[in-house]
This record gives C-alpha cells, structure tokens and sequence, in this order.
C-alpha cells in the first residue's frame, strides 16, 4: 500500500483481532472467501475444484474441514450428481449453490457473497440463508433483493 494513501479506515480490517497487513497471507485465504454470481469460466466438475482448493498449502496448513460441500448442496437441492457434471453442463442455479456449498464446506470466519441466490427459487433461497446462518461465519452480501435484505441482513450499508 502507498503510505501517502493509507488511512485509518485501512488498518480497521481486521480478522480474529490481527490486522490484515500483519496476518500470513496464507492464514488470509483459508479464512475469507468470495463468491462470485457470475456463472463460473472453471473447466472440470465441483468435485475437481473442491480436490484442488483442499490440495492448497493454505487449506493443509491453517483448515480442518467444517463440512461435506455435497451434504451441505444437497439440503438445497443440489443433486449429488451434479458433483461430477462439467461446471458448463451445470444450470446457473446448480453452478451456484455448487460454488457457495464449497465456500461454506471450508469453514470461513468471513464470507463475501455476490448475489448468492439470485439464480435459486424461493424455497432454495430460504434454505440457503438458514444454512449461512447456521454457519455462524460474518457474512457481507450484494444483493437487489430488498426482501432478502430484511430477511437475513443485521446491518446495511446502501449504494446509490
């Protein structure tokens, strides 16, 4: 970071009480996880991602595994089929709950969620956020869906 740019705003980040700026980068990533709404360009099937991202030196190091992804996708819906389709082969909806079930299956203290139902029903919605909840992980989302806001929000922040 330039020094002549940092504020106090940056040094507030802080994850379990450690600035981000002091914490190991490693640490970092195996805490905070981002998931994205836009349909995902990966080749391979869920399952490969998952083998890949439990293969990273920061998930070996710094992670015990919270839960199943399969088991956590299934309780919304997600075939277990779906693990071993092509993430192209996959509906947005399935990409979607695939890609969040993996995130939440790592044990993240801190997910950044982008729109994270907006391809799921309404029943799937409902039980997604049961289960975001359930993890008990700080959750930031980016959502159109003012009744969602109400529904799983504590805090907004709103952008015009």
């Amino acid at each position: 970071i330039d020094p002549s740019l940092k504020s106090e705003s940056t040094e507030a980040v802080l994850l379990k009480g450690q600035s981000w700026t002091v914490m190991p980068p490693t640490t970092w990533r195996s805490k905070v996880m981002w998931v994205s709404q836009d349909r995902t360009t990966l080749s391979g099937t869920p399952q490969e991602f998952y083998s890949q991202i439990r293969g990273y030196r920061s998930h070996k190091r710094h992670h015990l595994v919270a839960s199943d992804p399969v088991k956590i996708a299934t309780q919304w819906n997600l075939p277990e089929t779906a693990w071993d389709r092509n993430w192209n082969a996959l509906s947005g909806g399935e990409a979607q709950r695939a890609s969040l079930a993996i995130a939440l299956s790592l044990g993240p203290c801190i997910l950044l969620l982008d729109e994270p139902t907006s391809s799921c029903d309404v029943e799937t919605t409902t039980k997604i956020e049961r289960t975001l909840k359930e993890m008990g992980a700080t959750v930031l989302i980016v959502s159109h869906s003012n009744e969602q806001v109400k529904r799983f929000c504590t805090d907004t922040v709103v952008l015009s």
